[in-house]
């Protein structure tokens, strides 16, 4: 009877200890790729204005946190965006007394849908494609952030 409760008790720890030690704390869990959104205020940059609504803004996020925003960006077209990032998103902007924009659907390096992220820091690059090229070009204004995959609605407020 000892030895029963013991397994017991043994079986009920082992469990409880592998239930929580998986799930958000491990960078291999996967959780939903969160909306970008996308906040410019014209203090930030000369585009952050009401003539810019209507414009595409180009977002990818990188696993590697330690990558140059910019670099990256002067490397990718609109084409094969998705290549460069692990996972790429656009959307149109709109002005509101700021420029906002929010992407919600994300494709991964192969161009496929993409609803998922290992739960990790990514680094969000973005432009705002002034002239409609599918690309960055040197006038074109960045925003950047760092978060993390649980981050509800990360915001790139962080333009130059």
């Amino acid at each position: 009877m000892r030895n029963f409760a013991f397994y017991i008790f043994a079986t009920l720890f082992i469990a409880w200890f592998l239930i929580s030690c998986s799930g958000e704390n491990d960078p291999n869990y996967e959780i939903r790729i969160p909306p970008v959104a996308i906040s410019c205020h014209q203090a930030s940059s000369v585009d952050c204005v009401s003539g810019s609504s209507g414009k595409i803004v180009y977002v990818g996020l990188l696993s590697d946190t330690t990558l140059d925003c910019e670099t990256e960006l002067l490397k990718a077209r609109s084409n094969v965006f998705y290549l460069f990032f692990d996972f790429s998103g656009s959307a149109a902007t709109n002005f509101s007394g700021e420029l906002e924009a929010e992407i919600i659907d994300w494709r991964d390096t192969e161009n496929q849908e993409a609803f998922y992220m290992k739960n990790t820091s990514y680094r969000a690059c973005a432009f705002l494609d002034m002239d409609n090229d599918g690309e960055l070009d040197p006038t074109e204004t960045i925003g950047e952030l760092t978060f993390s995959a649980t981050d509800d609605q990360p915001t790139i407020i962080d333009w130059h």
